[in-house]
Parts: C-alpha cells; sequence; structure tokens
C-alpha cells in the first residue's frame, strides 16, 4: 500500500465547487440585494480575512474551508480556510457593514457532558476544532441581539448525513426565537 496525504487537505473540493457554482453561478458580492460577507482564515499569517467582493461561490468555498478535512483555498495572494478559527460568529462583521439588529445563530453547544465513545481521527480533528473555538464562540455572540440555538448537541460535526436533521432544529429553534425577535424589533 501506499499511502500519502493530500496537500492541504483530505478532500480536494471539486465536487463542493462544482456544487457552489450551480447554486451561485457568476453572481458577485456586489450583485446581491442583501448585503452579504464571508469570513476566512489566512492560514499563513492567521488573519481574519473577509470576503465581500468578487464571485460568492469563491466567497464561500473558501469561508468553508475546514483545515486538514477541505482542501485551503486561494482567494487572489492569499491561501484560506474556515474563517471559524478566528471568527466563528461573525457578528462583528455585520456590525461593520451596517446591521443594526443581529440575529446569530450557535451551532456548537455546550459538550460538556457527553458520552464516552472512542475516538477516531476524525472525532479528534473535530474535538480541537470545538475546544479551540468554543471561548471565541462566546466572545463572538455577546454582540447579537438575538441568539438561536438549535438542539444539535447530540450530532457529531463528521455527521453530515444528518443534515435534514440539522435543518429541523434549526427551524425549531428559529420558530421558538420569533417571539423575543419580535419584542426587540418593536423597542
Amino acid at each position: 500500500m501506499d499511502l500519502t496525504l493530500p496537500k492541504t487537505g483530505l478532500i480536494r473540493g471539486r465536487k463542493i465547487e462544482n456544487t457552489l457554482k450551480s447554486i451561485f453561478g457568476d453572481t458577485e458580492f456586489g450583485d446581491l440585494r442583501i448585503p452579504f460577507a464571508c469570513v476566512a482564515t489566512d492560514i499563513g499569517s492567521g488573519e481574519e480575512v473577509v470576503i465581500k467582493q468578487g464571485l460568492v461561490w469563491k466567497g464561500v468555498r473558501a469561508s468553508i474551508s475546514m483545515p486538514v478535512m477541505l482542501a485551503v483555498a486561494k482567494w487572489e495572494d492569499r491561501y484560506l480556510v474556515d474563517g471559524g478559527l478566528v471568527n466563528p460568529v461573525p457578528v462583528s462583521v455585520l456590525r461593520a457593514m451596517g446591521a443594526d439588529f443581529i440575529i446569530a445563530v450557535n451551532v456548537m453547544p455546550d459538550r460538556s457532558v457527553r458520552e464516552a465513545t472512542k475516538p477516531n481521527i476524525f472525532v479528534v480533528m473535530m474535538q480541537v476544532v470545538r475546544i479551540s473555538s468554543s471561548r471565541i464562540v462566546k466572545s463572538s455572540l455577546g454582540g447579537a441581539d438575538i441568539v438561536i440555538e438549535p438542539q444539535v448537541g447530540h450530532m457529531a460535526f463528521a455527521d453530515f448525513h444528518r443534515a435534514q436533521e440539522c435543518i429541523l432544529q434549526g427551524e425549531l429553534a428559529t420558530q421558538d426565537s420569533i417571539p423575543e425577535i419580535k419584542r426587540q424589533l418593536e423597542r
């Protein structure tokens, strides 16, 4: 067996890129009716990179490049990975863009109590990200007007096959938050 590691990630990302292209096409950030930005991390410098120009699919691709799992994305002259490393809930970016009411979604629940399971390499990688991000997430959420927290603590980061369940939990949590959102907007 001739095992090798990919250059920058276990998944090259061509299928993901094709999917994003099929969703966004040639839409550029400036074409969007509602202002939108993606947050990524420069893997070389560790700096936050806010992407709000160029092709939307390329910005989204850069912002979801989970280190080690998905190959880094080249954006201009930088190599970018998931923005969650430096700004997992980019409330500050929205404020800088002029938002006056921010609804944040925290999908990193407290997992301090969890059943002991034998970890594999993917579980270890995801736990490293979760542990290192948990304090940053709490700090980022402080600037939001409303925080929605779907009940996803029973799911692992690598449970991609449970996407529909995640979406449903998000919908349920959002429905529960609507009365508070309305109260705050009326003020």
